[in-house]
Formats: C-alpha cells, sequence, structure tokens
C-alpha cells in the first residue's frame, strides 16, 4: 500500500475533491445520470479527467505544490513543474504514478537517490488544504463569467414572460423533460418561437427556474448534480 501523509491527497483524491468545486451544481452528462437511474454509482470520467489537467496548469502557474512521498523516504519532497513534465504519463489521467520511469530518463536518478531503486511505492500528493482553497478561484471565476454572461442576456421583462410561456406549451406537449438538457429545451425555444434572434441558454434557463418557483411542478425542475 502506497504511504500519504496525513494532511495530503493523491492526483485521484484532489481531482475528486477539484471536481466537486469545478461542477458544483451542475447537471450530470446524460450517460452518467443514466448510469445513476440504474442504480450505478458512476464517477463522472470526464471530470476527473478534466480536474486534472486543471491540477497540472497550476502547478506550471505556480499556483499549487506538487510533492513526492515513499516508504523510504516518508517526508514529502518537492516535485518541481519541470521535473513532474519530464516523467512519462505522469500527468496523464490514465496515469499518475512513476512507473514508467526509465533509468535512461534525466529524471530517474533523483528519484533513486530519494527512494532507492523500487519507484513502484512512490506517490505524487497535494496538501489537502492547497486543493481546498484551488476550487474557489475557479468558482470566482465561474461566478464572474455567470454574472458577466446575466447582465448581456437577462433579457426584458416581457421577453421572459414569452418564454416562460414557451417553456410551459412545450413541457405540456411533452416536447422536453426535465431529463433532457437544458441546450436541448433552448433549441426547442428556438424552433417553436418566432424571435428576432435566438434566446440564450442563460434566459431559457431564468424562465425555467421562475416558473418552477412559482408553480413548485416538477416538470420544471432542472435535474442538478447530487455530491
Amino acid at each position: 500500500m502506497r504511504l500519504v501523509p496525513d494532511g495530503f491527497l493523491t492526483i485521484r483524491e484532489a481531482a475528486e475533491r477539484l471536481a466537486v468545486g469545478l461542477y458544483s451544481g451542475e447537471p450530470d452528462p446524460p450517460l452518467v445520470e443514466q448510469h445513476k437511474k440504474s442504480g450505478f454509482d458512476v464517477a463522472d470520467g470526464a471530470a476527473i479527467d478534466e480536474a486534472i489537467t486543471i491540477l497540472w496548469k497550476a502547478v506550471d502557474k505556480g499556483d499549487l505544490q506538487a510533492f513526492v512521498v515513499g516508504p523510504t523516504n516518508p517526508n514529502p519532497l518537492k516535485l518541481t513543474a519541470q521535473m513532474s513534465q519530464g516523467i512519462p504519463a505522469l500527468r496523464s489521467a490514465r496515469g499518475g504514478d512513476l512507473n514508467f520511469l526509465r533509468s535512461t530518463n534525466p529524471q530517474h536518478a533523483s528519484f533513486v537517490k530519494w527512494f532507492g531503486p523500487d519507484l513502484t511505492q512512490v506517490s505524487v500528493v497535494f496538501r489537502a488544504e492547497d486543493i481546498s482553497k484551488l476550487p474557489r478561484k475557479f468558482l470566482r471565476k465561474r461566478r464572474r463569467r455567470t454574472a458577466s454572461a446575466g447582465a448581456r442576456n437577462a433579457g426584458r421583462p416581457s421577453l421572459q414572460a414569452e418564454v416562460k410561456g414557451m417553456i410551459r406549451n412545450i413541457v405540456e406537449k411533452r416536447l422536453w423533460s426535465s431529463t433532457q438538457s437544458l441546450k436541448a429545451l433552448t433549441r426547442a425555444v428556438n424552433d417553436q418561437g418566432k424571435w428576432q434572434h435566438p434566446v440564450s441558454d442563460e434566459t431559457v434557463t431564468r424562465a425555467l427556474d421562475a416558473l418552477y418557483t412559482e408553480s413548485g411542478d416538477r416538470r420544471f425542475e432542472r435535474v442538478r448534480r447530487i455530491r
């Protein structure tokens, strides 16, 4: 079993925690939602893959420090961005370890000096505290983008009323249900209505939420990610 000191997370654990911050409040992709309805607890692989990519981008920018630990040297040692870039498959979502670090690799000698010739039990880890702070940056960015988009696409009250009426009509005709994506609903609204300009996803989402708030009708409730 690989050694992970208290207060540290493996790459996978860090990615899962980061994914919560990245996708909190977002609906599950259709395939994941389908499996969950069938009784399977399926992790969103695409979300984890993206979170791993973001972890290493943060390392490259100096916003996050990676460490390495092993049985012969349990004290976490700093792993520089340059060193991590030179380890084959380390940054891959399907890798994440030193299994492909060969003796011909320039980084190999340093790791053997630190941990001995057996590198199979060496782990790359991140401070849990650092990971807990990282999603906040992305949440702030996402909120700023959402606020900016909302300011541009809020829609006049009369447009909101028209869109709400259109959504109600579409749902009653069973042309869309809450298990489908919001983009599908937006397409249906734009196909059914006669708009001078296409209605945005944000306008449709606000109208749908307003319908659910006003009526309590679960047909208008968005499917949200549950953590």
